[in-house]
C-alpha cells in the first residue's frame, strides 16, 4: 500500500526521488524509481477504466443527472462541458521538435494536455489521449473532430 501512496504522491507533487525516499523510509533512489515504474502502468490502466463511462450513458441518464440549478436557469440539454487539463512534464532535450511541441504558454513549461468531456455534475464521460501542449484546444478539436463526434452520439450540443 505504501508503494501505491508513494507513486500517487510523486504524480501529484513531482518531488525528487530522494525526498520521496526520506518520506517513505526508502534508503535508495533506485528503490523509489522501481516502485514508481511498477505502479504507474497499473494506476494508469485503472484510471483509464474508470474514466470511460460513455458506453453506460445515454440521453435519459444525462437528463436524470442534470443539476437542479441548471433546471432553474432553464439550461436544458447540456450534454457535456469540454475542458483541457495540462500536466507538467519533463522537457525532452534530445529532440528539438518534441521540445518545441511540449512547451505550453499557459503554464510556461513543458506539458501534456488532455481534453475531457464532463457532465454538468462533474462526471467525466470521455477524454482524449495526452498530446503535446503546444497545440491549443481549439486547434486540437479541428485536428481530430472529437467534439463533433460527441455531439453526434447524443444529438446534444457541447459547451466550452
Amino acid at each position: 500500500m505504501e508503494q501505491i501512496m508513494l507513486t500517487l504522491v510523486w504524480t501529484n507533487l513531482m518531488l525528487p526521488h530522494d525526498i520521496l525516499g526520506i518520506m517513505f523510509g526508502c534508503t535508495c533512489r533506485q528503490t523509489v524509481s522501481n516502485y514508481i515504474n511498477w505502479w504507474m502502468p497499473v494506476l494508469g490502466e485503472r484510471g483509464d477504466m474508470m474514466s470511460n463511462l460513455l458506453p453506460f450513458i445515454d440521453a435519459e441518464v444525462i437528463d436524470a443527472l442534470e443539476p437542479y440549478t441548471y433546471k432553474e436557469l432553464d439550461l436544458r440539454k447540456i450534454g457535456a462541458v469540454v475542458d483541457g487539463n495540462l500536466f507538467p512534464a519533463e522537457t525532452v532535450r534530445t529532440d528539438c521538435l518534441v521540445n518545441c511541441g511540449q512547451y505550453s504558454n499557459k503554464v510556461h513549461s513543458s506539458a501534456f494536455c488532455i481534453l475531457t468531456w464532463s457532465l454538468p455534475i462533474g462526471t467525466v464521460t470521455e477524454r482524449t489521449s495526452a498530446f503535446l501542449a503546444r497545440a491549443s484546444e481549439k486547434e486540437y478539436y479541428g485536428m481530430v473532430g472529437i467534439a463533433w463526434s460527441f455531439e453526434n452520439i447524443f444529438g446534444l450540443p457541447y459547451t466550452r
